[in-house]
């Protein structure tokens, strides 16, 4: 069940940023097109690009959470025994889940008091924009939480193994 759940997740996550990539590199190149070629510019195609931006960066830096590809400084960890190597993980994603569910119940409010506000061009909620920062950082959260397990059993077993 915990692996259906990941694998849902992760082609959700991928779909996004495939459809956020395409969006923003069809718009940006129509863009071009229109502005070089027919001398028409096209007054929403950087708007709708920066916004999918957004929601690739929220959706790339879950997935990247998944990886464990996030910049660290792990040169002293690297050099640590096992069960501090792993005690030393487990308070670090600790407070990595206390920062992502503060940030995540912030930008309830935000998105909310944003659905009223339009932007400029293209007219839509700028909620909608906000809403890549509770989605990318929900779906990091529950990589965040496998690894968290993952790693507390694995220090249980070499703590009473």
């Amino acid at each position: 069940m915990g692996k259906l759940i990941v694998k849902v997740i992760d082609g959700f996550g991928y779909f996004l940023l495939v459809v956020a990539t395409l969006v923003m590199v069809i718009s940006i190149l129509l863009q071009v097109f229109f502005r070089y070629v027919m001398n028409a510019p096209l007054y929403w195609s950087e708007e709708i690009a920066r916004y999918a931006f957004v929601w690739l960066v929220f959706i790339g830096a879950a997935l990247a959470s998944k990886r464990g590809a996030h910049i660290g400084v792990d040169y002293i960890v690297m050099h640590l025994p096992e069960l501090p190597k792993d005690l030393l993980a487990i308070f670090v994603n600790l407070l990595v889940l206390f920062f992502i569910a503060c940030v995540i119940y912030m930008s309830v409010g935000v998105i909310q008091s944003n659905m009223t506000q339009l932007s400029p061009a293209m007219r839509i909620p700028m909620g909608y924009i906000y809403m890549a920062i509770p989605i990318g950082l929900g779906i990091s959260s529950v990589y965040i939480v496998i690894s968290l397990a993952a790693t507390i059993k694995r220090a249980y077993r070499s703590r009473y193994s």
